[in-house]
């Protein structure tokens, strides 16, 4: 509690929870980045509703995944974020990324010590296993990207920018079309740490262009069990269909990365919509809507859902 006292004698009583402010302070007299991350945590954990609380937050949301980003790279890094973030939004993926890595280095023992084939061929087996996982999300956020940014809809399938036509009709797998759509069908293998080993996963997609008279009118990216792949390869987390909460974060790990992929094209501020279930995020402007469907049922498609609006 304090009194604040003007030129004219008036005094003011401001309350402020002691503990809260020194929370903040900690935070503004941070030297490090480091350690700010660790203060803005602690303060947002302690008092979700503090006074400084939107201001914390908005620098928390915006560094910490830098922070992170920089630190997976190597082990030290991942450690040093779990020193400042033991419960921090990356918190899970740097412990799994570290196991990984613990796995690499006693696979790396093993070939030193035995000096075999096999030894390597673990080795390179786990960097194959790292460029697959970041070919999934690759491929699944060009084709989002690629179709959010199509220049102009309602034209024939050869007039699309070159760069698509190419991607889309002569790298293998090539499109191909009927009368009412064309299909490029896309399959990725890619593997995951479960249980001290690496499992082998495929995510399938097809990328279709809507057809109307020869002309496109919408596309859809669909695929079975879509989002829990790209997830799985994003977070290197199993998502068993049957576990609820997993496939909630899955879908989760997947809205965050369409609305990056989006945020050049179609901004959350200017072009966010209301999402009624099963979609899940919803952006409509420049003159296309775009949708998120995330399927209740195994048996259907994850997909999203491309419709120009005038």
């Amino acid at each position: 509690m304090a009194l604040v006292c003007t030129a004219t004698g008036a005094c003011a009583t401001l309350t402020m929870d002691k503990a809260e402010y020194e929370a903040y302070r900690r935070v503004r007299v941070s030297d490090t980045v480091e350690q700010r991350l660790r203060e803005s945590d602690a303060y947002l954990r302690r008092h979700p509703r503090g006074r400084y609380g939107a201001a914390v937050r908005r620098w928390f949301n915006s560094a910490e995944p830098r922070y992170f980003e920089a630190a997976r790279a190597t082990r030290g890094g991942l450690v040093r974020y779990l020193d400042h973030l033991p419960r921090g939004p990356h918190a899970t993926n740097a412990t799994e990324r570290l196991a990984e890595l613990a796995l690499a280095e006693a696979y790396e023992r093993r070939r030193a010590a035995e000096l075999t084939e096999q030894g390597a061929a673990l080795e390179e087996k786990l960097s194959d296993a790292d460029r697959m996982r970041g070919q999934v999300v690759s491929e699944f956020q060009t084709w989002i990207g690629a179709l959010a940014t199509l220049p102009k809809w309602g034209i024939r399938t050869h007039e699309l920018p070159h760069e698509f036509i190419y991607r889309f009709r002569m790298l293998e797998p090539a499109a191909r079309c009927s009368t009412e759509r064309c299909v490029k069908a896309v399959s990725l293998p890619y593997a995951i740490p479960d249980s001290g080993r690496l499992r082998a996963r495929r995510a399938l997609f097809d990328v279709v262009l809507r057809l109307e008279q020869g002309a496109v009118r919408g596309a859809i990216i669909q695929g079975p069990e879509l989002f829990n792949r790209v997830a799985e390869a994003e977070n290197l987390r199993s998502v068993r269909p049957s576990a609820a909460l997993a496939r909630a974060e899955a879908i989760a790990t997947v809205t965050t990365l369409v609305s990056a992929t989006l945020s050049p094209s179609h901004p959350e501020n200017a072009c966010s919509k209301g999402a009624i279930a099963p979609v899940v995020l919803a952006r409509s402007c420049n003159g296309l809507q775009i949708e998120v469907h995330a399927s209740d049922n195994p048996e259907q498609d994850d997909k999203i859902v491309f419709v120009p609006v005038p």
